[in-house]
């Protein structure tokens, strides 16, 4: 695909309407209803090992953005901060939340993001 193509096609995709900013304070709703769609079919469609890790990672990102995390000890220092369930043995992402400047303290974030997995026989 050129390059040109590729413009095209990018500057015209929209998950969302623009109009609904205004009203909307989710910092992600351009994206989020792919996002929520993706994350869904992350967790039912591949079963996971019994042994599962909590980590965070960081998408490399030097544009514009609110929720921009600045860390000066990695390699990757600006970008955005992805807390996620990963499978211990492949590394599948089993389910992950973006960090757009709006949650509360970590531990409602790693209760949110192992909710579905409570109860059941994942170490």
């Amino acid at each position: 695909m050129s390059r040109n193509r590729f413009q095209l096609i990018q500057r015209y995709l929209h998950f969302n309407d623009n109009n609904a900013a205004g009203t909307n304070e989710d910092r992600l709703y351009k994206i989020r209803t792919i996002f929520d769609i993706v994350v869904n079919k992350f967790r039912t469609n591949y079963m996971q090992d019994r042994e599962i890790s909590l980590d965070e990672g960081m998408l490399g990102w030097r544009g514009r953005l609110r929720f921009r995390v600045y860390n000066p000890s990695k390699i990757t220092k600006y970008g955005i901060l992805v807390r996620m369930v990963c499978e211990s043995s492949t590394g599948y992402i089993c389910n992950l939340q973006i960090y757009d400047g709006k949650y509360g303290p970590l531990g409602e974030t790693v209760g949110f993001l192992l909710e579905p997995y409570e109860g059941k026989v994942y170490h």
